[in-house]
């Protein structure tokens, strides 16, 4: 009985699964560190960040955003580039899914929602269109801060906050990375938790990050208030991170999954062909 795609997931996921057990070591525990969070940054994607200045700060004006903080956001996604990464996206899209595209990882369905568009109206054209233009820089960046806003701006927040109201709310900031990340909530603002995700975005806008000087803020009280905030909720960081490494691990398999499913498929198909051939070969002999 041939497998179904889904058996073909859950065959991978677990093989998967088994190789990364045999080469992790579960009696090792890992804490929340900040200073490693906060002396390690990627020159290269930097460099990006630099080179995209521009439309960087043309975006987050046009959304009430901080520079800094969009810039930082789409720094934690070009950290999360991999090649599986990559390819199942590229896989994702040729068969016509909704995969994460570009340098700020947005779904179309989120920017077609964000466009006042229905995802499943869309004609095959239109797909297109918006998977071309979230693979260019510039309108990926600019859908990244028009969801920010979004997120933002939702009912049941509604904060109408001003660029530099926000730089300095760190804990407001943490939510809407966090959602970002993982997806709208109906929470209000002070039930709602930031996840591993959100404390990395406000952990990139301290006093020493290097965005402040990329985009010209020369003072920066505002950095002192994200550092306090981050040592205040060390212990919930702590939480987050932890929890957030199993759901790393979880997205990587399935993402993994996805990669070798084909692999999977065409080995399936030239063992039926085979087989096929075998059985064709034997009923010549026979005759």
């Amino acid at each position: 009985m041939p497998l179904t795609r889904r058996q073909f997931i859950k065959s991978a996921s677990a093989t998967v699964a088994t190789l990364n057990n045999l080469s992790s070591n579960s009696d090792i525990e890992e804490s929340y560190s900040l200073e490693d969070k906060l002396q390690h940054w990627d020159h290269k994607i930097l460099k990006f960040i630099k080179e995209n200045k521009e439309h960087i700060t043309k975006s987050a004006l046009a959304y009430d955003l901080p520079p800094e903080f969009l810039a930082s956001v789409i720094y934690l996604e070009k950290t999360k580039e991999t090649a599986i990464n990559k390819f199942t996206d590229k896989l994702l899209s040729l068969l016509n899914l909704d995969p994460s595209i570009g340098d700020g990882q947005i779904k179309i369905s989120t920017s077609a929602m964000l466009d006042g568009r229905d995802y499943n109206s869309l004609s095959k054209k239109e797909w297109q269109n918006y998977r071309e233009n979230l693979t260019k820089t510039s309108s990926n960046i600019d859908y990244v801060a028009k969801y920010l806003n979004y997120i933002v701006n939702m009912p049941n927040r509604a904060m109408s906050i001003s660029p530099e109201e926000l730089i300095n709310r760190p804990e407001v900031m943490a939510i809407v990375a966090t959602e970002y990340n993982i997806g709208m909530r109906k929470s209000s603002l002070n039930e709602a938790k930031p996840n591993a995700y959100g404390f990395d975005v406000v952990a990139g806008l301290t006093d020493d990050s290097p965005l402040y000087n990329i985009f010209g803020r020369n003072s920066k009280p505002e950095s002192k208030i994200i550092r306090s905030y981050l040592e205040h909720n060390r212990d919930l960081a702590a939480k987050a991170l932890k929890n957030s490494e199993v759901e790393d691990k979880k997205r990587f398999e399935e993402r993994l999954s996805y990669a070798i499913t084909p692999f999977i498929a065409l080995g399936g198909l030239y063992f039926i062909l085979k087989k096929l051939k075998e059985r064709r070969a034997e009923n010549n002999l026979k005759c």
